[in-house]
């Protein structure tokens, strides 16, 4: 396929696709994307980032997400789980429907505020709030759908220009707040002002006081390993993107589910009363949820959050007889693997028992990619899971989900662009539990 001056090869092949992330990735280590399309510091982020400078960066971050420090993250998460229960208990007892998207949307917005810059917002309570408010502007909508993205990929010579004109990617406006308002942040944490909460832009500061110890202990005279100032804004921007809207997603589709299928909705919660009983989820006791795991599992399947991803090959090589010049995209798309029923067996149903551990022994390592695969793969995969599961956990330990009228059955997605959307709100009722 050509998007403009560019040209993408759609692969399907999933041992082929496995060869170009793993043993073929120095060939393939970078994401495809468009030159000046990115503003500073979005350009400078572990997403957009290519070859040396992304592996250091990634070396960098990488201990930032270790179990250790993810479960110094999770009385935030419980905190925000909390407050979206008792929203869905007030809708119960009301007896309006939930917008899922909109009131999972602020949980993930108030999780990433506080793990990420250390603000505490409640947008599902006030989303007039000037963070979330801008937050939800650039990182609430499918870039692809803005018709100067658009301009930008069928004319790449355009996108500098565009980009410095605001028209962009990204909103040139929330850009710059978040520029300004993490660079306050970082001062006010460098000057020893601190919350006292373990937040993204705290471990990225601690990462870069590690590297230099590392440098003066080695002896090495050499800052090139530091992260700039760039590097910290650019994580901390793609933190936000990557976190709030996948996430968000992962949870509609997750409660969509629960409701038009309540055998399943059940069974889950079944399982939560005895693993769990009355204590409160932290990241140890969510793992020994195993049935929770395969419908979370399921329903990233079903509705992945990213419909497609991909990588360009940065020279020329040749794999199982296919020449890939150098320059040439590859795309990988996650949604059409995802339903092939080659892979999984009457893809349109939504079957947990596909994620079994006796089920998955016997599946291709590829035929699941909601977060990616290889050394490029999702770095914050785990704080992912872990936020979605704590939120599931407090919303049906208070409220059973259930369809109301509003409930459209079976759901329409819209498959254009590169984030999965339903074509109408997904909305659902709540009942309290006895």
């Amino acid at each position: 396929a050509r998007a403009g001056s560019f040209y993408v090869i759609n692969v399907l092949d999933l041992d082929l696709l496995k060869k170009i992330f793993v043993k073929n990735f120095n060939s393939f280590s970078d994401r495809y994307g468009i030159e000046g399309a990115d503003p500073w510091p979005v350009n400078k982020s572990v997403l957009m980032l290519h070859g040396a400078d992304w592996a250091r960066v990634r070396k960098i971050i990488t201990p930032t997400f270790s179990s250790g420090k993810l479960k110094l993250m999770v009385s935030e998460i419980n905190r925000c789980g909390a407050v979206l229960a008792k929203t869905f208990q007030k809708n119960a007892m009301s007896k309006s429907s939930v917008d899922l998207k909109q009131l999972c949307g602020g949980f993930t917005m108030d999780v990433i505020a506080s793990t990420a810059f250390g603000i505490q917002t409640n947008s599902m309570e006030n989303p007039d709030d000037p963070f979330v408010s801008l937050a939800q502007k650039v990182f609430g909508s499918d870039v692809f759908a803005n018709p100067c993205v658009v301009l930008s990929v069928l004319f790449p010579r355009l996108a500098p220009l565009l980009t410095k004109l605001g028209l962009g990617f990204w909103p040139n406006d929330s850009v710059q707040f978040f520029v300004s308002r993490t660079k306050e942040i970082i001062e006010d944490r460098k000057k020893g002002i601190n919350t006292g909460r373990v937040d993204f832009i705290q471990l990225l500061l601690n990462a870069e006081e590690e590297v230099q110890e590392d440098n003066r202990e080695s002896g090495s005279q050499s800052s090139s390993k530091r992260l700039d100032m760039g590097e910290i804004l650019g994580q901390a921007f793609i933190f936000f993107i990557a976190g709030y809207d996948t996430t968000a997603t992962l949870l509609t589709f997750f409660l969509y589910a629960m409701a038009v299928h309540p055998e399943i909705q059940e069974k889950l919660t079944e399982e939560l009363d005895s693993v769990l009983g009355k204590e409160e989820p932290n990241y140890d006791n969510i793992q020994e949820l195993k049935y929770l795991d395969q419908v979370v599992s399921e329903t990233l399947r079903m509705y992945p959050p990213l419909l497609r991803m991909g990588r360009v090959a940065n020279e020329t090589v040749i794999i199982d007889g296919y020449k890939f010049p150098k320059g040439i995209g590859i795309q990988y798309p996650i949604y059409q693997i995802h339903h092939d029923p080659e892979y999984y067996h009457d893809p349109e149903e939504f079957i947990p028992d596909r994620f079994t551990p006796e089920a998955q022994a016997n599946a291709h390592p590829l035929s699941f990619l909601s977060f990616g695969y290889g050394p490029r793969n999702c770095i914050g995969m785990r704080l992912a899971l872990v936020e979605a599961k704590i939120a599931i956990v407090h919303i049906l330990r208070s409220v059973k989900i259930v369809p109301c009228v509003e409930t459209e059955i079976p759901l329409k997605v819209n498959l254009n662009g590169s984030i999965i959307r339903s074509f109408k709100p997904v909305k659902v009722g709540a009942e309290l539990r006895q």
